[in-house]
């Protein structure tokens, strides 16, 4: 099995940013919307000058932002990837698209029973799918997993369609070895390695170390 890409979202302090730049993710998120993780664009360049991004690609989180507010964190940390998280149009996402046309665009879609014919709808203009789990009053981060018997059909739809899928909510130390069984393109987490609001040491070495023990069977 092919190694999934790693995303470690909501790193809200300078310490969350340091573990996450010294660990095996390939993405790092960061939250400019609002949430107990939200940081700013400003601050955040401030550890990127501190610790570098380690061939890490940075992603910014948004929801149902102003095209200025996307150019404003784009144009302060040189963002490598956009996530739109939020219900955001069709036209929306297309003209980030032809004045950003460098940055990944990611488009969340909460786990239900539109979630494919949203996949298709939004292939023209993003690149890779973030499944989350849909919780009333919430976008993410609630540590609330969903059915991964779907999994397969969201990777393999995203597939014909010509992009990635990461899978998000709920993943954790404790039941990765559960969502590798569904062989996602990727996997999103922030809550399942933290401890007390925070990026969590322990739990990211324990979380790697059974991700690399699953694929190097």
């Amino acid at each position: 099995m092919i190694r999934p890409l790693l995303k470690y979202c909501g790193n809200k302090s300078r310490e969350d940013y340091e573990l996450a730049i010294h660990s095996e993710a390939d993405y790092l998120g960061l939250i400019f919307a609002d949430s107990k993780r939200k940081t700013e664009p400003e601050t955040a360049a401030e550890w990127v000058e501190e610790f570098g991004r380690n061939g890490k690609k940075l992603t910014g989180v948004f929801v149902h932002p102003s095209h200025e507010e996307i150019q404003r964190a784009c144009d302060i940390l040189s963002l490598d990837a956009v996530q739109f998280h939020g219900e955001e149009t069709t036209d929306f996402l297309k003209e980030f698209r032809q004045k950003n046309g460098s940055a990944e665009i990611w488009k969340a879609i909460p786990h239900d029973e539109k979630a494919v014919e949203k996949m298709e709808r939004y292939a023209p203009f993003t690149d890779v799918f973030l499944i989350d789990s849909k919780v009333p009053g919430s976008r993410g981060g609630t540590g609330i997993a969903f059915d991964w018997s779907a999994v397969r059909v969201y990777s393999e739809k995203a597939e014909k369609l010509g992009k990635a899928c990461f899978i998000a909510g709920g993943v954790n130390p404790e039941n990765i070895a559960d969502l590798l069984q569904t062989d996602p393109h990727g996997i999103d987490l922030a809550s399942g390695i933290e401890r007390n609001g925070m990026k969590n040491a322990e739990r990211i070495r324990n979380l790697e170390k059974r991700v690399f023990e699953y694929v190097s069977r």
